[in-house]
């Protein structure tokens, strides 16, 4: 859930912050306001400088409302902006609730989104969005790329993708057939066939120096001889990320066959990366469409894989872009998106 810090000096301020934290009711809200200024018993977390606190504040929270004068507050804060990728949102709010301006991360720290929740739930508000792709109701890439998780992979790199947007100029488009098919209510991209072409990428793999790149997650599909130790499959796991030159960043799930939610290397494994598990039954690796690389799952369990259709049955948009490989001639890993 989002933490939300909602900053006041005064009274008539501390009154408007409580009213904001009622109407975002689903966010974790922590109402600040100044000692001396506001009671002890008015239930806002007290602080004696403004600037302080908000040093603070700043690397705490996912969002700062402020019923600060906004001079003020960008004095306090402009030291502390790092990156639009990290930095948290931060909105300027009139007392009455009905003036909203998002200030800093409109897109990926999302002060636009909650900006929009203020102005739907507050009658005659206003939102000030400043952002150049909201005014012109044009695509914002950046956004496209954080609401389905694919990682920037240099956040400077976009700025020339986002003009074009801006100005509804056509973009160039490297990219898997899936995902080129999953933007089709999109008309700002144009496929291209070859990356040196392109204005974006939108790929897992490959290094594109400096393009504009998107990465989206990828989920492997594992299948392991019982009793693989959590080692060698991290072994083998790391092998196929090099040998497809992957980010590690990129791996968000590990599927595989239901009969190896037991498999106590292959959980210690997962556990170790960090990464979602799921697990599909007979029934749902036999549903999967296509043909499969020959597998021994199909003579010990009667089904038609466990690596390749795991990572589709995982994946975000269905295509298996790395088939089978075999390691050790115990693990096998396969790669879709």
């Amino acid at each position: 859930m989002k933490r939300i810090a909602i900053v006041s000096i005064n009274e008539t301020g501390l009154g408007s912050a409580f009213r904001l934290a009622d109407i975002l009711y689903e966010y974790d809200c922590v109402v600040f306001g100044k000692r001396g200024v506001c009671s002890d018993d008015s239930g806002a977390r007290l602080f004696d400088s403004l600037a302080v606190e908000l040093r603070k504040i700043y690397v705490q929270f996912d969002a700062i409302v402020s019923f600060v004068a906004t001079g003020a507050l960008i004095r306090i804060l402009a030291p502390l902006l790092e990156d639009k990728a990290t930095d948290p949102a931060v909105l300027a709010v009139s007392f009455d609730l009905k003036r909203v301006v998002p200030l800093i991360g409109g897109h990926l720290s999302g002060a636009n989104r909650l900006a929009a929740v203020i102005e739907e739930r507050v009658p005659d508000a206003i939102s000030f969005v400043t952002t150049a792709s909201e005014q012109l109701g044009r695509l914002s890439i950046d956004l496209l790329a954080a609401e389905r998780g694919w990682r920037i992979e240099k956040l400077s790199s976009l700025a020339r993708v986002a003009n074009m947007l801006v100005d509804a100029r056509q973009v160039a488009l490297y990219c898997s057939d899936a995902i080129f098919h999953s933007l089709s209510e999109y008309d700002s991209f144009s496929r291209v066939e070859r990356a040196e072409d392109a204005d974006l990428i939108v790929a897992v793999a490959g290094d594109y120096k400096e393009k504009a790149v998107l990465r989206p997650p990828l989920s492997i599909g594992i299948g392991c001889m019982r009793g693989s130790s959590a080692e060698s499959i991290e072994r083998a796991v790391e092998e196929f990320l090099r040998r497809h030159d992957i980010d590690r960043r990129e791996l968000k799930t590990v599927a595989s066959y239901s009969a190896k939610e037991d498999e106590r290397g292959l959980l210690e494994f997962i556990e170790s990366y960090g990464v979602e598990a799921r697990f599909f039954d007979a029934a749902q690796i036999e549903g999967v469409g296509g043909s499969f690389s020959p597998s021994a799952a199909g003579k010990h369990f009667s089904i038609k894989g466990v690596a390749e259709p795991s990572a589709l049955l995982a994946s975000e948009y269905g295509e298996l872009l790395f088939p089978k490989e075999v390691f050790y001639s115990t693990i096998t890993i396969a790669g879709a998106i």
